[in-house]
Parts: structure tokens; sequence; C-alpha cells
């Protein structure tokens, strides 16, 4: 892919990466241009990081959502930022879904926007009435009195209630070395507990399923979504890691 070939695809996006302007990308994106794509953004990255100076609150991943906001702007705007090597300010950039851009390259049997394979080792549900303008999810009242989930943690013999949200699977996205011994994984926001709490069905001795619960505000009031849920998921990984090593698990 050439430079003005990458920088066209960067215009398509209308000078902010999200999920959707980067999922339309990907959909007019073959295999071979997405990994290209996704190359020259790494580069280009790690370029400007070296370059510029990020603030204290945007070390670590966050300043990669920023530095893939200048991408974004456009190939004028990244290359004056770039010589101007001043620190980014992110009240300047729209940073906070660009990580979008980040995660364009397609893995083989994964899905091509966010990296997640066909079946996800940790199934989402949101189990509340309140939840952020961007999550489905089907829990309603009607579903609550039938299944009798609320306040009580979801018993996976009722199956999965549909949900879905982004900042989920971008940090999903980040986890690709789940044990294949572990039990089937959950991850239910819903009342019941007062801190993220692992509950093991259908017993301890012999866990099938492990539903860590989250209390909802932690994620309603969360100022980065991204960030809660890949704390979350580090702590169930290691959880399945002692699971399928065959040690004792709290539950």
């Amino acid at each position: 892919m050439t430079p003005e070939e990458f920088w066209a695809h960067v215009d398509s996006l209308g000078g902010v990466a999200d999920d959707g302007t980067v999922e339309d990308l990907v959909e007019r994106l073959s295999t071979a241009e997405a990994e290209a794509f996704a190359e020259r953004v790494e580069v280009l990255v790690e370029e400007l990081l070296r370059a510029c100076d990020v603030p204290g609150t945007h070390t670590g991943d966050t300043a990669e959502w920023l530095a893939a906001a200048v991408i974004a702007a456009g190939r004028e705007t990244y290359e004056a930022t770039l010589a101007a090597g001043e620190p980014l300010d992110p009240e300047r950039w729209a940073w906070d879904e660009a990580e979008a851009l980040l995660v364009v390259a397609p893995v083989e049997g994964e899905d091509e926007a966010f990296g997640l394979p066909a079946t996800p080792p940790v199934t989402f549900q949101w189990l509340h009435l309140t939840s952020p303008d961007d999550v489905e999810t089907a829990y309603d009242e009607n579903v609550a009195e039938v299944t009798g989930a609320l306040g009580i943690g979801p018993d996976p013999a009722f199956g999965p209630v549909p949900a879905s949200d982004p900042a989920f699977d971008r940090a999903l996205a980040r986890h690709q070395d789940w044990p294949t011994a572990a039990p089937q994984l959950h991850l239910a926001v819903m009342e019941g507990f007062d801190e993220p709490t692992p509950t093991l069905w259908p017993n301890v001795e012999e866990p099938e399923h492990v539903v860590l619960v989250v209390p909802p505000p932690m994620l309603l009031e969360a100022i980065n979504r991204v960030e809660v849920y890949d704390w979350l998921l580090t702590g169930l990984e290691g959880l399945a890691r002692e699971l399928a090593g065959g040690a004792p698990a709290d539950a």
C-alpha cells in the first residue's frame, strides 16, 4: 500500500476514528489491504510518540489512542504535528474511541473489526435496566421476571441474554491467549454484589462455567469503560488459568 493510498483511506474516516468510521473502512479493505494499513498505522503511531510527549493521564495504551486520533485527522495534520514535536493535548484530539484504528487488521478466523474469535472466550451480558447509549441488550423487566436473574447472579443454565458493548469488544481484543482447558467464562453486568465477584457453576468443586458479576455503577460511572473491562478481564483470565491448572479457586 503506497502512502497516497494509505492517506486516502484515512481521509475516508472524515477526520475521526471511531467504531462506525473504522468499521466502514474495514468493509472496504481486502485482508491484504487491512494488514498493510494496520502495519502503516503502527509505524506512524510509534513515530509520533517518539517525537511527542503525552501527559501522565494518557501514558500506556491511551498514548497510542492519542496518536491514532492524530493520524485520523489526515496527512497534513499528522505531518505538522510530528514536525512540531510538541506534547499531545488530549483536549485537542478525538481520542476516546480512536483505539478502533489500532485493531483494523483481521486475524485468521476472527472478527475483522476487533480481532475477536467467532466464539468469544468470554460471553458478555448486560443484565440491568440502565445502560450506556452504545450498549445493546435484550434485558428488560420481562426477562428479569422470567429468569429470576435480577439480584441472584445469572445461572448459565438459562442461556445468555443477547447483549453487546463496543468497549467490551475492544478490551477483549487485548486478551488473545486464554487457557483452553478452563471452564466457559462469562462477564455479566448486574446488581447483586458491591464489587466484581466470580461465581462458579454448577459447583465450586467441578465448575463448568465462571460468571464474573460486575456491579453496574462500576461501568455506568466509568470515564473509560475499555480500561475497566480490560482490568476485569485480566482478573478473569488469571482465575481461568488457575482453574485450568487444577489449583483451588476462591468463589
